[in-house]
């Protein structure tokens, strides 16, 4: 990152998660996922189900594994001397300048669910990038973040209808913040948190909870 900077003088600090009081912690880090966070089905509509399953299921498997996380061998990935698959040097030393990130998305598969090893690019980090992931994680836990919860389709269009109009709100008034357009004050937040009430924000808990309960208890 330090090197793909415009500006020599460009230095970056990871924020850790904020806590309402100093020394306190953070419960809802983001779990790894080995799983990609996408979603795959097979529709009514499809002549051949079963080479579908098929298709879908391959990306399972180990060669699966190597294409969408390390792209064609010989292009995007080559193997180590202790036989370990590693980007070549077209992806993280790029003639051209380009993100080994954005190449990394560009020759390999950010798109199907796969088994997804997210580490596979940490050892292009420096120290700097790398000291980030312990501010990030030294001070939480995840102990209240959601499990995987799957929603029916009318559960999903309520939440969605409901959280559209929430994010958008919140998207504009947090930027009146952050620009100054609008004191952040006792009196503007909780203006700000009964809007978000007033737009059923409740709703979505609701939803969420139940979902939860069905899965769960």
């Amino acid at each position: 990152m330090t090197d793909a900077a415009a500006s020599p003088t460009f230095r970056f600090e990871a924020l850790p998660p904020l806590v309402e009081e100093a020394g306190g912690s953070y419960d809802f880090l983001m779990k790894t996922n080995s799983i990609g966070m996408g979603n795959m089905s097979v529709t009514t509509g499809c002549d051949n189900p079963e080479m579908a399953l098929r298709f879908l299921n391959w990306f399972y498997t180990y060669d699966g594994y190597l294409l969408t996380n390390y792209g064609e061998e010989g292009v995007a990935f080559e193997y180590n001397e202790n036989g370990e698959p590693v980007y070549t040097d077209f992806i993280v030393n790029n003639p051209d300048g380009y993100n080994p990130m954005n190449l990394r998305n560009m020759y390999t598969n950010p798109v199907f669910n796969n088994y997804n090893n997210a580490t596979s690019i940490f050892y292009t980090y420096d120290e700097v990038e790398l000291g980030a992931f312990d501010v990030w994680n030294n001070n939480g836990t995840s102990d209240k973040s959601l499990p995987t919860l799957n929603l029916t389709t009318e559960e999903n269009s309520q939440y969605a209808n409901i959280a559209t109009t929430v994010y958008t709100y919140a998207t504009e008034q947090i930027l009146k913040w952050m620009i100054g357009e609008q004191p952040l004050d006792d009196a503007s937040w909780n203006a700000y948190v009964d809007q978000c009430n007033a737009m059923d924000l409740e709703k979505c808990v609701e939803i969420y909870q139940t979902v939860y309960d069905r899965m769960y208890k």
